[in-house]
C-alpha cells in the first residue's frame, strides 16, 4: 500500500512513480511527471491519498503478460480526495473521498456500455498504459493525482478507513 500524508495541490500534470526502463529493470523506478489527458466535462481529479498494491501491476511493469508501454505508472486501487470537477459531473464534489478500480473510462454509448458491461467497451481505457482518443497514455494510481471519468468514479463511504477501501477497488 502507498500511503501520503496529505494530498498535494493540483498540477496539469501528474506526478508519480514510474517504470521508465524496461521490463527486465522493473525494479528500478523513477520518479517523475507525465503529461494528464485534457480535461472533460465528467472528468474528476484526484489528489492520492492511497493505492494498493496488485498482483496484476507486477505482472505489467515485469512484462509478465507481455510489453507495457513505457514509462508507465501502474496502481488501479486508489482512493484520495476530489480536487477538480467538471461542469457535467453531478455525483461528485470537490472535497469528496473517492475511489478508482481498474477501468477510467468507456464510450458509455456502445451495446456493450447500454448493456452495463462497459469493460467490455472497444473504447475502454484502463487506469493504467492504455491510450485516450487523443494518445495521452494513462497513468495509474502509484502518483500524486489521477484524472477519471465520472462513471468510473465511486465515493467511499466515511466509515471505511482508505487504506482498507483502496484494495477493495
Amino acid at each position: 500500500m502507498i500511503t501520503r500524508a496529505s494530498p498535494p495541490p493540483l498540477s496539469q500534470d501528474g506526478k508519480g512513480l514510474a517504470n521508465t526502463h524496461s521490463c527486465t529493470e522493473w525494479t528500478e523506478f523513477t520518479k517523475g511527471e507525465f503529461k494528464l489527458k485534457p480535461f472533460e466535462d465528467r472528468d474528476i481529479d484526484i489528489a492520492i491519498e492511497v493505492c494498493g498494491v496488485c498482483a496484476s501491476d507486477l505482472h505489467t511493469i515485469n512484462g509478465g503478460w507481455g510489453d507495457a508501454p513505457l514509462p508507465l505508472c501502474v496502481g488501479h486501487e486508489v482512493v484520495g480526495k476530489a480536487v477538480k470537477v467538471g461542469d457535467a459531473v453531478k455525483t461528485i464534489n470537490v472535497g469528496d473521498r473517492v475511489g478508482v478500480g481498474a477501468q477510467i473510462q468507456a464510450d458509455l454509448t456502445c451495446a456493450n456500455c447500454k448493456a452495463d458491461q462497459e469493460n467490455y467497451c472497444p473504447n475502454a481505457v484502463d487506469t493504467y498504459g492504455a491510450p485516450y482518443k487523443d494518445g495521452t497514455l494513462s497513468q495509474g494510481g502509484y502518483a500524486s493525482h489521477i484524472r477519471a471519468h465520472e462513471y468510473f468514479t465511486f465515493k467511499i463511504p466515511e466509515n471505511i478507513e482508505s487504506a482498507i477501501a483502496a484494495p477493495m477497488l
